[in-house]
């Protein structure tokens, strides 16, 4: 894998990554991506970063698009909404999936290095229909 990132200011990141995987007996495997995120839009704490990445082998291939809008609270509390869709394309049979996903995710910063983490995820496609959710509790060292 690699990856290179541009940061022209502190509220600018792009960034551009790839990979490449080979196993005996199996078909090589190789991804990439590029995203951007432009942070505190016009000091109003909102942050907005996208996602597309690509990726395949010779027998099936597909991209991932996804977008994420976050804003902070104080400092303390961030919530976050993105969407996003993984499309996948196999050769044989010929089919093309679409599984669509909305997120919401809470973040919470307690008592100087512990923080609380939730998050909600709806899938909504061809093949992957579930609602999951995550709870973390964890100390920053």
């Amino acid at each position: 894998r690699a990856n290179v990132a541009f940061q022209p200011t502190t509220l600018t990141r792009f960034a551009l990554d790839g990979g490449w995987q080979s196993q005996k007996n199996a078909p090589e495997i190789y991804s990439a991506g590029a995203s951007a995120q432009l942070s505190n839009l016009l000091r109003s704490g909102v942050s907005v970063s996208a996602r597309f990445s690509y990726f395949g082998n010779a027998r099936a291939g597909g991209h991932y698009p996804a977008i994420d809008a976050a804003r902070s609270f104080g400092g303390m509390v961030y919530v976050t909404l993105g969407a996003g869709t993984y499309i996948y394309r196999t050769a044989t049979p010929a089919t093309t999936q679409a599984n669509p996903w909305e997120r919401l995710r809470l973040d919470l910063n307690l008592a100087r290095r512990f923080y609380l983490s939730s998050t909600v995820e709806n899938f909504h496609g061809d093949t992957m229909r579930f609602v999951r959710g995550f709870v973390d509790l964890g100390w920053r060292f």
